[in-house]
This record gives C-alpha cells, sequence and structure tokens, in this order.
C-alpha cells in the first residue's frame, strides 16, 4: 500500500477527486469506513508568491497540505458527512507569510520534521476567523477548552490569525493555545499514548464530593478538571497548565493553597503530597523519551 500523503500529490497532479474510504492512512493507521461522499478535491496553491513556495517546501518535509484557500465543504468534510460546529474564513493572502512566520515561532520549532511528517495532520487549514459552535468569539484552534472535543473535518487542523489583526496577537496566549489544540488532538485520537506511570500515581476511582481546590492538588488533579474518574482530562490538563507557562511560573511558591492557577503547582504550598511533581516528571519525560518533544520547552517560549 503506498503512503497515504504519495496517494494525494499523485492523484491531485491529475486533478482527481479522492474517496478516502478505499486508502488507507499511515498518519491514522485505523482503518478507513467506506463512504458515498467523496471528499472535496484540494491542491496546494501554484503560485510563486513568497508564501507559496514556503507552504510548499512544508509539504516536501511533512506531507501536509498547508491551505489558505478552501470552501467550508473542504473544511468541514468528514467520512460520513459535514462538521459544521466550527465557523471559519480562509486567512487573507495578504497576511499568509505573517502567519505561517507565527507558527514558525509558536509551533513548527517546537517539533521534529520527523515527529510533524507523521503527526500532523494531512489538512492544515489557514483561517482568518475560527469560531466554535455557537459562540461569536474567535478561537486560535481547534479544540480549545476542556471541554471541547469536535474535531472539526476529517484528518485536519485549523488555526487562526491570518488577517489585519496579526501584528497585535499575544504570542504567548497564541503558542500555548495552538500546542495545546495539537496535542490534545494526539491524545483524543490515540495517536499518542499517556505515561503508563503517571495514570499509576492517580486515584481515578474514589472521587471525593464537595472538594476545594486545595484537596484536588493534594489528590494530585490540577484546579482545571472538573471530575476525578477522567483520565484523559487529567493528562490533558496538565498539558495544557505545562504549554501555557514557563518552569519558573510552575515553581512560585509565592502562591496560596487554594489559587486555581497554575502558579506554584509544583511548590510545596500546592503540592502538598508531591504527586503533582511526580506526575509533571512522567508526563514530561514521557513526551521527551516517547516523541522526542520537549512539552516544558514550548510553555518556557525557548
Amino acid at each position: 500500500m503506498k503512503n497515504f500523503k504519495t496517494i494525494y500529490k499523485t492523484v491531485l497532479c491529475i486533478g482527481l477527486t479522492i474517496i478516502l474510504g478505499f486508502v488507507a492512512c499511515k498518519k491514522t493507521e485505523e482503518p478507513l469506513t467506506p463512504s458515498d461522499i467523496p471528499e472535496p478535491g484540494y491542491q496546494l496553491a501554484q503560485g510563486n508568491n513568497s508564501y507559496d513556495i514556503r507552504i510548499k517546501a512544508y509539504f516536501e518535509r511533512w506531507g501536509t497540505y498547508i491551505l489558505y484557500q478552501f470552501t467550508p465543504a473542504q473544511i468541514n468534510w468528514k467520512v460520513t458527512g459535514y462538521d459544521t460546529y466550527y465557523k471559519s474564513a480562509p486567512a487573507e493572502e495578504a497576511f499568509v507569510d505573517q502567519q505561517l512566520d507565527l507558527l514558525n515561532e509558536t509551533f513548527f520549532q517546537y517539533y521534529a520534521d520527523s515527529t510533524l511528517q507523521k503527526y500532523l495532520p494531512v489538512k492544515l487549514f489557514l483561517c482568518s476567523s475560527l469560531q466554535a459552535g455557537t459562540s461569536s468569539q474567535q478561537i486560535d484552534a481547534y479544540l480549545l477548552t476542556m471541554s471541547n472535543g469536535r474535531f472539526g473535518g476529517y484528518q485536519s487542523f485549523a488555526v487562526n490569525g491570518g488577517n489585519s489583526a496579526i501584528s497585535n496577537i499575544n504570542k504567548v496566549t497564541y503558542r500555548a493555545n495552538v500546542n495545546f489544540s495539537f496535542l490534545k488532538m494526539m491524545d483524543l485520537e490515540s495517536k499518542m499514548t499517556k505515561s503508563p506511570v503517571f495514570l499509576s500515581l492517580t486515584d481515578y476511582v474514589n472521587a471525593i464530593v464537595g472538594t476545594t481546590v486545595a484537596d484536588r492538588y493534594k489528590r494530585g488533579f490540577l484546579a482545571s478538571t472538573s471530575g476525578f474518574s477522567d483520565q484523559a482530562q487529567d493528562w490533558q490538563s496538565y498539558i495544557q497548565a505545562i504549554t501555557a507557562y514557563p518552569y519558573s511560573y510552575l515553581t512560585d511558591v509565592n502562591t496560596d493553597a487554594n489559587d486555581a492557577t497554575a502558579k506554584g503547582i509544583l511548590s510545596p504550598v500546592k503540592d502538598v503530597n508531591g504527586l503533582i511533581r511526580k506526575k509533571y516528571d512522567a508526563l514530561v519525560k514521557h513526551y521527551k523519551d516517547q516523541y522526542g518533544i520537549d512539552i516544558q520547552r514550548i510553555g518556557n517560549g525557548m
């Protein structure tokens, strides 16, 4: 079976629409369900703009289609239909170069080419507007917030920022959001595993009713979790904290035991039983050993 992306490249070159139900994707590895709904065709832009040249180079490195021209059908397509949970608009072409610069600085640089080649979805959509559900609020990427489990289109990831406001984007927040969203997607789709050591340190069976934030910390849970039996939410809450903040903030002792932010979660003020530190160490080590990802480097912004 040929590599999925090689098939895409060959078929797109002759302008045919692909029916994904008849091919296997190396990046997903699980078999696809045959569908009567063909995927809308798409291809890399063929212009000679600086961003077209950069996008082609990215495709050669990672095999991912970075798309700034697309229709609602293309971004919303799923194997069995269309997911319209996210409302999007394509990037404005005048800002695509700046959007690629932003992604280089806040996202791409934190992963080896081999990692992006294997795990970055087939389609990366560059948006000038991206909203989730019925909210009118702009978001930076798919899957933000702990409660959002919507993936958008099949084998797709979408990021915001391709508009005139890009120069005013808070890069620290954008970096945290895009990396959290990407790593959350990898977890929810079981592309990347959880650390057995991390899971073994936590009691997911015996919930405590009416806990304070300090009680959660004692059990090794972060304040952003809403329950005590969901392994995925627990794992993702650590990813969210680590990708959002530098190590100096996570270890800051100038905090309070009932403070609900990530400040000082690795300090004895909040981590009185040492469980948060052990789980943090297990998660960081897991991503380094298994995937070559230094997740704390993302939070450090280095």
